[in-house]
Formats: structure tokens, sequence, C-alpha cells
């Protein structure tokens, strides 16, 4: 079932707290959702010069990162969940 936006709903799992959330599409980017959901994520800009690995999942840009981000990592400041995700945070 999609939802709202458009987006299927998908299960984000944030590792360090072992809390799972859906992403539903709603949130611009996974940094707004982390947020949104009262997760804590080490976000040094808006812009895309921060990481954060991602253990299981796949992540896709809605907009083109400024530079490669090396596989396993992830810009939470410009991506969206393509699949299930869990993330270091």
């Amino acid at each position: 079932m999609q939802s709202a936006a458009g987006a299927a709903p998908v299960g984000l799992r944030f590792r360090r707290s072992g809390r799972t959330s859906v992403w539903q599409g709603e949130d611009a980017n996974l940094l707004d959702f982390a947020e949104r959901h009262g997760r804590v994520v080490e976000s040094g800009c808006r812009s895309g010069s921060c990481e954060v690995r991602v253990p299981s999942g796949a992540v896709r840009y809605p907009q083109k990162p400024d530079h490669d981000v090396a596989q396993g990592l992830c810009l939470l400041c410009l991506g969206t969940p393509e699949s299930a995700l869990e993330i270091e945070a």
C-alpha cells in the first residue's frame, strides 16, 4: 500500500537506540525523519557533507549529492529510503 506521498511504507531501524519507525514518505529526507521521531543524529550540515553508516538497506537521492557517497554510507540530509533500512544512529 502506498502512502499519500507515493512512497511505500518501510521500516527504518536506528541501530544505536534499537528503535524502529516507519517511513511513509512524509519527510523530505532521512534527517528530517530522524529529528521528527526524536532521534539524535550527528548532522553537521544540511548541505550534503554529513554521512552515516548504513549496515543494511538502500538509500536513494532525489537530488544528486555534490560528491560520491561511499558504499555503506549515506547522507541523511539528502537521502530517502529505497528499502527497509538500518542506520548507525
